[in-house]
């Protein structure tokens, strides 16, 4: 099977694209933790899309959510210091959870847009495994904008991918 996954699905505009039939995705699983966001995702009826109401990243717990439903939003509080909107949120280890969704023989591709999560999704589809299973892959390094060792981080996570030896663009 060919499957697109979303993580930081927002409003869907990354499943539009994912449902464009040159794509051929068979299934489409759009990861997006807010409820605001998740009332319009619920809106999409191709059946191929999944919608889960999940924030994946390297543990299982609740989280907090900052500036939830707005482009952005972040578990980690720094770039929505002053807003009020927020929601405690279920977080899932990524690695463990897209094991058991996605089948060894499947094609996966993988994009990521989640607001400096992204190092910790990356290191837990790393050591669990399943980052080598991935295709392609595009990643926002939001992290770089985030936190001071945002470039550590991140050049931790390229080391990941290249070892995992996953096609990537940033």
């Amino acid at each position: 099977m060919r499957i697109f996954v979303d993580i930081g699905g927002h409003y869907g505009e990354t499943i539009d694209i994912a449902l464009d039939p040159r794509y051929q995705f068979d299934r489409v699983l759009s990861f997006e933790p807010s409820q605001v966001c998740l009332k319009v995702l619920h809106r999409f009826k191709d059946p191929r899309v999944e919608v889960f109401g999940i924030a994946l990243t390297n543990m299982n717990g609740p989280q907090e959510l900052f500036g939830a439903g707005l482009l952005g939003a972040s578990t980690r509080q720094k770039p929505y210091e002053g807003y009020s909107r927020r929601e405690v949120v279920a977080s899932v280890d990524a690695g463990a959870f897209l094991a058991r969704c996605c089948a060894e023989s499947d094609d996966i591709f993988l994009k990521m847009n989640c607001e400096g999560s992204e190092v910790e999704i990356i290191e837990s589809l790393f050591e669990s495994g399943f980052l080598s299973r991935v295709r392609s892959l595009f990643v926002e390094f939001d992290i770089v904008g985030i936190l001071e060792e945002g470039e550590s981080l991140r050049d931790k996570s390229e080391e990941f991918l290249k070892e995992s030896s996953v096609s990537y663009i940033t």
